[in-house]
């Protein structure tokens, strides 16, 4: 329902004209403020919180989520017609569920996979490991998703 509202709201602003830009659009305008801002500050509440490897991640992890999210956004004012392969990313959402998923099966199992992922050597090895490997996936994921030359 909300999908429908904001293609129809696109739709009424394309035949009406320009509408004054939004606290998104303005936010978008500086991405690599935006992002920085994000991961300091996610970084610093996992850090206090948790500690030096959370920080870590979480920094990592929101400025990957900010800098994704404006990609998509982006996409999708060039062109509605290319938002149906955008949808193709549904990829990269997989990869993104999927560190949750491992650390919730874990808890299922009956260990504690946070405390060896946020306070020990290895854990902090394979949890960095583990970003290296999202990381590449997402950049695949990006390059397969991106349009062929002359289309986009």
């Amino acid at each position: 329902m909300i999908a429908v509202a904001l293609r129809t709201r696109r739709r009424l602003g394309k035949v009406t004209g320009p509408r004054p830009a939004s606290r998104v659009d303005r936010l978008a305008a500086h991405p690599r403020i935006t992002t920085t801002v994000a991961a300091l500050g996610a970084g610093l509440a996992a850090g206090l919180n948790v500690g030096p490897v959370a920080a870590l991640l979480a920094s990592v992890y929101a400025a990957l989520g900010y800098r994704a999210w404006l990609r998509i956004r982006r996409g999708r004012a060039r062109s509605l017609d290319w938002t149906v392969a955008l949808d193709a990313l549904a990829t990269a959402a997989l990869l993104g569920v999927l560190p949750a998923a491992g650390i919730g099966l874990g808890y299922l199992m009956g260990s504690d996979p946070l405390r060896v992922l946020l306070h020990t050597p290895v854990g902090a090895g394979c949890a960095l490991g583990a970003v290296a490997f999202q990381l590449a996936g997402l950049a695949w994921t990006d390059r397969l998703s991106r349009a062929p030359d002359g289309l986009a």
